[in-house]
């Protein structure tokens, strides 16, 4: 099974403190161990050798890193490896991902994980956003019936 894993790196001067990589580090060679053909697309490679690695360029922003896939290179990176399925890193990406192998005339799958939930319980439990999004940052009421 080919299997590219799309991993946007939000933090790279600091990849300890960027969970995709955390679990691209964790999740590419297990999956590699079970049989896939693993190739990381990221400004970065993982540490495993058996996992292969297709540089792509880092995002100017944490914004652009979630909502700015970069389609051509989509497009480019799925028809060099014919996947059987494409690892997902953001589900924000599903769409252009969608796009993408529409466009390049393939047939996969598409496997995505939330590996990082954006929000919280308060004490008063109101689920509250991640205070990081910053202006983005909203209350939301829980329906409690």
């Amino acid at each position: 099974m080919r299997l590219p894993y799309l991993l946007n790196v939000s933090n790279p001067n600091r990849l300890s403190a960027d969970s995709g990589f955390t679990f691209a580090e964790l999740l590419a060679p297990a999956l590699t161990d079970a049989g896939a053909e693993v190739t990381v697309a990221s400004p970065v490679a993982t540490g495993d050798t058996r996992v292969g690695f297709a540089p792509t360029t880092a995002p100017a922003t944490k914004y652009r890193a979630r909502f700015q896939p970069g389609l051509d290179g989509l497009i480019d990176l799925i028809r060099h490896t014919r996947p059987d399925v494409v690892v997902a890193n953001q589900v924000e990406a599903t769409p252009a991902i969608r796009a993408a192998i529409l466009e390049a005339h393939a047939d996969a799958l598409i496997a995505g994980y939330c590996h990082y939930l954006p929000f919280s319980f308060a004490d008063d439990g109101r689920l509250a956003l991640d205070e990081a999004l910053g202006a983005l940052a909203i209350e939301i009421d829980l329906l409690t019936q």
